[in-house]
């Protein structure tokens, strides 16, 4: 499922966590690791060459620390120091280089060295959530992880997205035989306030329960085994959260984008949230939009 696991570092003690993560997940699949330092302007010294031989020292470093962390563990692995694009943001230079590694999965820490000669690597964590087209599992400096996929959480609103998150969290439970927790959350204080607030939140229920139910049915049809199912309510972000904790989640996989207004809740935002959240690695998969889930 996964053969390419691409790991960005700026050096920093998140981007070192996210290595380790990376490496369990490649020892798990028998992936190689790719580890990849985005050198950038900004550093202090005093002329370009200067600059330019402090920028590939520190990211020599990095990538020398994830590369021998991977060999201690009898993971394959590369190492790709490159230059920004130009004016490019950085993350779409990560970008451009999983398309061409063909990246499987992109591993990524939420915080990250600010200043000179250094990515701030938690904005590019959530810019290249966004705009991803491969699987981005991003994580923190509290997340846990010890390379096991026993028990996959995947939340569901009925947006492309979801949909998205759901057929990868399938993938998943059928490659790892884990359990496959599907969860559809009520966020009934978004519409407090409102006319006929009974008469709303009566929909939200029904909803999510037909997205529920529907996700249910697709996981049974393509094979999964074991599959745990629920309609929770309360704060979207909060909740996938606190079942995640409560239920001994390994990974949450969510889509990052969803439909939005009264009927479902912003599943993009939402993922954010829980990213930053989250006691475990959240997977994030993005879908384009073909419906008219738009409006």
């Amino acid at each position: 499922m996964y053969d390419t696991v691409l790991v960005p570092t700026d050096g920093s003690d998140i981007a070192s966590i996210a290595g380790e993560v990376a490496i369990a997940v490649a020892a798990r699949f028998d992936a190689t690791i790719e580890a990849l330092y985005v050198s950038t302007d900004g550093s202090p010294e005093p002329s370009p060459d200067a600059q330019s031989e402090a920028r590939n020292r520190r990211g020599q470093d990095a990538l020398a620390k994830i590369e021998k962390r991977a060999a201690d563990a009898a993971v394959e692995s590369t190492t790709a120091l490159v230059e920004a694009n130009g004016s490019d943001p950085i993350y779409r230079t990560i970008l451009d280089y999983a398309d061409s590694s063909d990246t499987d999965l992109i591993v990524m820490g939420t915080h990250g060295r600010t200043g000179v000669g250094r990515i701030v690597l938690g904005s590019v964590t959530e810019q290249t959530l966004r705009e991803s087209p491969v699987p981005v599992m991003a994580l923190h400096e509290n997340t846990a992880f010890s390379g096991d996929f026993d028990s996959l959480l995947v939340p569901t609103d009925g947006s492309d997205a979801a949909e998205s998150a759901l057929d990868h969290g399938i993938e998943l439970a059928l490659t790892t035989g884990a359990t496959l927790h599907i969860i559809s959350v009520v966020d009934v204080g978004a519409v407090a306030g409102s006319y006929n607030v009974e008469g709303v939140a009566d929909k939200l229920r029904e909803g999510s329960n037909e997205a529920l139910g529907t996700a249910v049915e697709r996981a049974e049809d393509a094979g999964v085994s074991s599959i745990e199912s629920t309609v929770l309510t309360g704060a979207p972000g909060r909740s996938i959260c606190e079942y995640a904790n409560q239920h001994g989640i390994d990974t949450i996989a969510m889509g990052t984008r969803g439909l939005t207004g009264v009927e479902r809740l912003v599943l993009g935002s939402v993922t954010e949230r829980v990213v930053r959240r989250s006691p475990v690695p959240v997977i994030g998969t993005k879908a384009t939009i073909t419906s008219d889930h738009t409006s």
